[in-house]
């Protein structure tokens, strides 16, 4: 046999074998079950939560703590951060007390920073199980009145911003006439409807596609307007809360909402490229605010008036594209206990059940630190919150009689015996410190939630570092310069980063503001690259004077401080992107606060300079000028 022919046939032979094998590969990573037959958008539920076994318990005492363990499981497709996801307990307070209005995930979850949903990895959804931290248990009250053994309710709900992701195919009947009589390649359905859910508790039921008929007066040419009606149902069978533009804290407290923001979700819609106009209210047609009543709600979506042009409409040849909507919102899962509470006479709870020593929030613990402790530490024998001594019985996999959570750990103290917290700890040792936490030795307890979500977005804060109300952050407290009187409201969220930033920390600080405003992503950017090319340092003359990033015009804006401008990039940042949000409050529309924020001529809405910010919107090219990714 020629070599040839030998290398042919080898060749074949690793063919064959590949093939074998593929053929008898179940998924990616051989988990089991064919990835064709696995379907992540499908299904009503989100994120869902029952109580674990036992914990707690059904039969309780009184003058007693009690464990209280919960399971979440994300059952939809979309993936959901800790930040944008409470959990919390509800209950009489006539029977029970103790425990925090809110518990947010990122003081207690260091190694993860969300729950995933169905995918590959997770077929059935990511689960995580919360334990209620000991030093914020829950406890039994004395039981009033003469019954001995009181009933009661205790409630768990989780509260989170979710997505709902629907796209199909749907064909455009420009034909509407039949003056083409040549054959179509769609025909144009009348109504569509969607069963099964889209993986999310609100789902996408109907879809009616309408071709409305109208002539461009300017041109005479006739054309259609697209028209989609779109239905949409509660499914989930929990609560729905409101857009996913709420702030999460209050959202999930039920505060700070408007009336016309309640049992509504944040609607978007495309044709291919095209972004639809949603809503027919003033509010929705701004902000696609769609209200929910019954459960139920319809809206509409059509083509843009400036979109009409393309020649595609005015064909009298069907053609078949693709509708993409994204719902956006926020919503409540709860899971009910009841619980029987008994009476001890003549006895009373004098300690602790030994779970209750197990780690406190914040605090520094045996097996938290990836070294040897250094000098002026040690391990312990007193618990820092109770200041009672650790019991040396029921260890890690001893459960208490009462349900409780096994584990007891002790915890570290400084050379004077105070416990010493994880924040301070890591940012005066940072090599002992785990690899996800990463501190410099000017973090400390001190910011607030409020401030700590800002500061975090840039990696200026850690959460689940202290203990209490307190978060380990960098700023403790906006420090800025030559201030006239108070700082003005707009400039509680601005990060202070100092006079000449590097351009990966001002891109984070421009994405930072756009969150804070609900801007277009890469909106801001855009504008600060034309009017300063991200130069901090860039000062025109023109009429007045303008500085900084985003070119502020002293002539226009007295209250502008130059000297917190210069000494601190953020502040000048933070005062842009204001600004600009003002404009687009007065004109309810993007495109023109764009044009504004360099002037408004009379009745013009789009200009030479909103050409060129939009050009730099879609292509970005700060990204290949300077590297930075945010």
């Amino acid at each position: 046999m020629m070599d040839a022919d030998r290398r042919r046939i080898g060749s074949l032979a690793m063919v064959l074998v590949l093939l074998l094998l593929l053929s008898g590969c179940d998924m990616i990573g051989g988990f089991g079950g064919q990835p064709a037959n696995f379907k992540k958008y499908v299904g009503t539920s989100g994120i869902t939560v029952m109580f674990m076994q036992d914990a707690p318990p059904t039969t309780l005492y009184e003058l007693r703590p009690f464990p209280v363990r919960i399971e979440l499981q994300n059952r939809g497709a979309a993936d959901v951060n800790y930040s944008d996801m409470r959990i919390s307990f509800s209950y009489d307070p006539l029977y029970i007390k103790g425990g925090l209005a809110q518990y947010d995930l990122r003081q207690y979850d260091l190694d993860n920073t969300g729950i995933m949903g169905r995918s590959l990895a997770y077929r059935d959804g990511q689960q995580f199980m919360f334990s209620m931290p000991t030093d914020a248990a829950l406890e039994t009250k004395a039981i009033p009145g003469q019954r001995e053994s009181p009933d009661t309710t205790l409630t768990t709900s989780v509260c989170y911003k979710y997505s709902t992701f629907f796209s199909s195919d749907t064909c455009i009947d420009t034909n509407i006439y039949s003056q083409n009589a040549r054959s179509q390649p769609c025909q144009q359905p009348k109504d569509k409807t969607v069963s099964g859910g889209q993986g999310a508790p609100i789902a996408i039921t109907k879809i009616s596609v309408t071709s409305i008929p109208e002539l461009d007066r300017d041109t005479g040419v006739e054309r259609v307007k697209p028209q989609f009606t779109i239905g949409i149902q509660d499914v989930g069978g929990g609560y729905l809360i409101g857009p996913d533009t709420l702030k999460v804290d209050d959202a999930c407290m039920l505060k700070n909402i408007a009336r016309q923001e309640t049992n509504a979700v944040r609607i978007e819609a495309w044709l291919l490229n095209t972004k639809l106009v949603c809503g027919e209210l003033p509010i929705t047609q701004q902000r696609g605010i769609v209200q929910l009543a019954d459960k139920s709600a319809e809206v509409v979506c059509y083509v843009p008036q400036d979109k009409l042009s393309d020649p595609i409409f005015s064909s009298t040849q069907n053609f078949q594209t693709i509708l993409t909507v994204n719902l956006s919102y926020i919503y409540k899962a709860s899971a009910s206990q009841r619980l029987q509470i008994q009476r001890i006479p003549g006895t009373q709870q004098q300690s602790y059940p030994f779970w209750m020593y197990g780690k406190k929030t914040g605090y520094l613990y045996e097996g938290d630190v990836a070294c040897g402790l250094p000098s002026g530490y040690s391990v312990a024998s007193v618990d820092p919150v109770f200041g009672t001594a650790i019991p040396s019985s029921g260890g890690s996999g001893t459960v208490d009689a009462s349900g409780g959570q096994p584990q007891i750990s002790k915890p570290i103290v400084d050379d004077e015996g105070y416990p010493v917290t994880k924040c301070d700890f890591f940012a005066q040792n940072p090599t002992c410190a785990p690899e996800s936490i990463k501190l410099t030795k000017q973090f400390q307890c001190s910011c607030s939630q409020d401030r700590c979500n800002t500061l975090a977005n840039i990696g200026n804060c850690v959460f689940g570092l202290c203990p209490g109300e307190s978060y380990c952050c960098t700023d403790p407290s906006p420090s800025y310069i030559n201030w006239v009187g108070e700082p003005p409201d707009w400039a509680v969220d601005v990060p202070n980063i100092g006079s000449n930033p590097d351009k990966q920390t001002i891109c984070e600080a421009l994405a930072l503001a756009e969150r804070r405003y609900g801007m277009p992503e890469d909106l801001l950017k855009a504008i600060a690259y034309t009017e300063s090319t991200w130069n901090p340092q860039t000062t025109r003359g023109d009429g007045g004077v303008s500085y900084g990033l985003m070119q502020i015009n002293t002539k226009a804006h007295s209250d502008y401080q130059t000297d917190s401008g210069f000494e601190n990039v953020g502040y000048n940042i933070g005062f842009g992107a204001y600004f600009l949000y003002t404009l687009y409050e007065r004109e309810n529309d993007w495109k023109a606060a764009v044009t504004c924020y360099n002037g408004c001529p009379q009745g013009v809405k789009f200009t030479t300079y909103t050409q060129l910010v939009f050009n730099y919107w879609v292509n970005k090219p700060w990204k290949t000028s300077f590297g930075v990714t945010c």
